[in-house]
């Protein structure tokens, strides 16, 4: 609320200001001063009036003022271009040989992150309990997402298995799975980490659940609904906003797009071919009627007919 008693004193010259106040012009008023006197991008902006929005709200629910201000206060997010890691990218950086311990860590704990898709803080409370192995022996991320407590069901794949092993005895297994830094931390070295494997897109933790959601599963033709889930997220709305695709995946369904169309030329094409010869079938057939030749020959021209009808349906 700093930021409402800031614009209030500067804009109104007083600290504070009534309920009954508010009105369409405090609240266009608010923006301007959010990303022109305290420079927020417009995004920034509208989540700061939006969580101002909440308090409105419930003042008007409580009957302490009668006219909502926000009526006609329509704003709309810029959708950013938050893009996952490419593939050469990904396996760059998973070969890459780095100076310090702190380095690869860092390194191992993202990529781990981006063939389970975790976000940074359930990785950060993963535990030995949390890994489940089934009857068939595959093991299993069982756990509730910390941001909404949806249930997280996610397979281990073979590297992120492996990056599990590489740590499992130099840290104490049973309390945490992986060495996790703050999140502050992490992404400072993930900026190092970049600029060695010269990345041009500034390396975070939550890059790496894009590049599990774009890179890893739906570029591989995981349907998006099963995504969804393995994400923990509510929608597939909320998948879509992750469903950034490469330009490779691009082309390979540009090229399958291709086939389709050009196997539907080469039906069309071959349907009118045989359009054309029953038509001229069809015109001997005609002729013969009219012409005077023996019962023997007349079955034997039927029976040349009939067999030139049966090559054209092969």
């Amino acid at each position: 609320m700093s930021h409402i008693r800031e614009f209030i004193l500067k804009e109104y010259k007083k600290p504070d200001l009534n309920f009954r106040d508010l009105d369409y012009n405090f609240i266009i008023g608010y923006e301007q001063y959010l990303k022109n006197i305290r420079g927020c991008n417009k995004n920034t902006a509208i989540k700061y009036i939006g969580n101002f929005k909440k308090i409105v709200l419930r003042a008007l629910a409580k009957g302490i003022i009668s006219k909502d201000p926000f009526t006609y206060y329509k704003p709309r997010k810029e959708k950013l271009n938050k893009r996952p890691l490419t593939n050469s990218e990904l396996q760059n950086l998973e070969q890459t040989v780095f100076p310090t311990k702190r380095l690869e860590e860092v390194r191992d704990i993202f990529i781990f992150q981006c063939y389970t898709g975790l976000a940074y803080i359930d990785v950060f409370k993963l535990k030995n309990c949390d890994i489940h192995v089934e009857l068939d022996n595959t093991l299993w991320i069982r756990i509730n997402r910390h941001k909404t407590n949806s249930i997280l069901n996610i397979p281990l794949l073979p590297r992120a298995i492996e990056i599990i092993n590489k740590y499992k005895t130099s840290i104490d297994f049973q309390r945490s799975v992986l060495p996790v830094k703050s999140n502050q931390k992490m992404n400072v070295a993930l900026k190092e980490i970049g600029s060695i494997c010269g990345i041009n897109n500034e390396l975070n933790t939550h890059m790496a659940r894009r590049t599990f959601a774009s890179t890893i599963t739906l570029a591989n033709g995981v349907p998006i609904h099963i995504v969804k889930e393995l994400l923990g997220h509510y929608s597939v709305k909320q998948t879509e906003e992750y469903a950034i695709t490469e330009e490779k995946s691009i082309g390979i369904e540009m090229k399958k797009l291709e086939n389709v169309i050009s196997v539907s030329k080469s039906k069309n094409k071959k349907k009118n071919k045989q359009t054309k010869w029953i038509k001229k079938i069809d015109k001997i057939e005609r002729k013969l009627s009219k012409l005077t030749i023996s019962d023997k020959d007349v079955a034997l021209y039927e029976q040349i007919l009939k067999l030139l009808r049966s090559l054209l349906v092969l």
